[in-house]
């Protein structure tokens, strides 16, 4: 505007600076009087200072959104570079030192829109660099502060807030990814955190129970802190049963059988592993023969359990093992009838279980069946399993008992061994009347038929032998009250 008592031109606007960190933003009126200038059209400051041990002080860069060719204006027709910098050095609230930076450098880059200011040096001599804090300040043409920034260095790490019972479950792959927002409880910091992170935020079954972590946080000056968290890891599902509906198990030879997890699992599985498999029986005998119930489990290592009920069959295949003795000679009693019982032939047959029936193809005898016979000997366990032998069963009708009380031998052969004619001799009390019937019988005590008693020239009673061949026999005589059996021996 024109100053009308002067008639010079007056001009007033206003500029602000915003700085990234943590400098407020300030908005400042100003006048130029007789100036033909305009303020510096900058829009955005920005500072990044890092401590140089070797420099004994700071290291500062700033950047200032403008075309340096525009960092400057004339005054009296002079041109004036733009803002001049320096630095104040504090211990607390006690100035030790305020100096303009004596070199000062400037590059533009993103084609020029933007200047980079360096060799900002803070020089902090012989001050301790661990407690001494610093305020930068930038300078008008007027050498009027028009800012005055800077921060008191942070050396305080965040306030770590971190919660508690931090559990992971793991899921159906037995993994789990943990995350930040699980550890971190509302931690803080003067200046801002700037990142925060877990030592280990993948786990597995391999990590089951507490874990100790670390939880790190940074603040914008770079500080850290840590704590030490407690991840405790569970698993909480179910391991996943696939078994049989129904098996069969058989019998051995000694009647027992064992049965294993395995022969019921069809693939069960866990996220993590299956530690305890467990059937509620496993080991069977004959008296478990048929169907029952049993209980198929499987329990993992953080004691989640899973059962499934099962039917198992016992069976028993196997067959008895029937023995006979040999030979077995039965004798008709004085009614000439025999009974032979399976106890008489059997010579310990065995089952792996027990035998249920035991039968005899023939079990009555008489004189008709006199000699060998075949008899088949049949045993059953409780299996319905059936095992058969064939044995040969001797009746002996020359050593049944007589048919009544025999006082003596009355009767006597001659000659003895023969090779023609025996002939009979009586004793007292008996005749050729009194015989009612003869027969022979062999050796083995087979009725060979009847003989036909004949007299001889001195009336002697008898018969041939021509017709049998060597060997022993029997005669067998029976009068009104006795059976005789005579032995002789043809010989030719």
């Amino acid at each position: 505007s024109k100053n009308e008592a002067t008639g010079n031109k007056d001009f007033r606007g206003a500029y602000y600076i915003r700085i990234n960190n943590d400098f407020e933003i300030k908005t400042k009126d100003f006048y130029l009087s007789n100036k033909n200038i305009a303020p510096l059209p900058f829009e955005e400051l920005s500072s990044k200072i890092s401590l140089n041990p070797a420099l004994k002080g700071f290291e500062v860069e700033i950047s200032i959104s403008f075309d340096l060719n525009q960092n400057h204006y004339f005054s009296n027709n002079q041109r004036v570079n733009g803002l001049k910098y320096g630095y104040e050095l504090y211990l607390g609230d006690s100035l030790l030192k305020r100096e303009l930076f004596p070199n000062v450098n400037y590059q533009t880059y993103d084609n020029g829109a933007k200047t980079k200011i360096y060799g900002l040096n803070i020089l902090t001599e012989n001050f301790d660099l661990e407690k001494i804090d610093y305020k930068i300040f930038a300078l008008d043409s007027f050498d009027e502060t028009i800012r005055t920034y800077g921060t008191m260095l942070d050396r305080k790490g965040p306030v770590l807030i971190t919660k508690s019972n931090i559990t992971a479950k793991l899921d159906d792959k037995g993994g789990y990814e943990l995350k930040i927002e699980q550890v971190d409880g509302g931690s803080k910091d003067n200046v801002g955190i700037t990142a925060l992170s877990l030592s280990k935020t993948s786990f597995t079954c391999a990590d089951l129970g507490t874990n100790k972590i670390t939880f790190t946080a940074k603040d914008a000056a770079g500080n850290t802190s840590a704590a030490e968290v407690t991840v405790t890891v569970v698993d909480e599902l179910k391991p996943i049963l696939k078994s049989k509906s129904a098996f069969t198990i058989k019998l051995d030879a000694e009647g027992k059988a064992a049965l294993k997890w395995e022969d019921l699992d069809e693939g069960s599985s866990d996220n993590c592993s299956i530690k305890e498999k467990l059937l509620s029986k496993t080991n069977f005998t004959c008296a478990d023969l048929g169907t029952s119930k049993i209980t198929f489990t499987a329990k993992d290592a953080s004691g989640n359990t899973s059962a499934a009920e099962v039917t198992v069959t016992v069976v028993d295949e196997i067959k008895p093992t029937a023995k006979v003795k040999s030979g077995f000679v039965i004798k008709l009693d004085v009614q000439g009838k025999a009974t032979l019982k399976w106890e008489d032939i059997d010579d310990s047959s065995t089952d792996n279980c027990s035998i249920k029936e035991r039968k005899l193809s023939k079990t009555d005898f008489t004189r008709s069946d006199g000699g060998d016979n075949k008899v088949t000997y049949t045993i059953t366990d409780a299996s319905g399993n059936t095992s058969s032998i064939e044995t040969t069963v001797r009746v002996d009708i020359v050593l049944s008992a007589p048919e009544r009380a025999n006082q003596g031998n009355s009767i006597k052969a001659y000659p003895n061994p023969v090779n023609d004619y025996l002939y009979l001799e009586f004793g007292d009390g008996s005749s050729t009347s009194t015989i009612r019937g003869s027969s022979l019988v062999d050796a083995s005590g087979r009725v060979l038929g009847e003989i036909r008693l004949e007299e001889g020239a001195a009336g002697q009673l008898g018969f041939s032998t021509r017709e049998l061949k060597q060997g022993m026999y029997f005669l067998r005589l029976s009068t009104r009250d006795t059976l005789h059996l005579i032995k002789f021996t043809v010989i030719h």
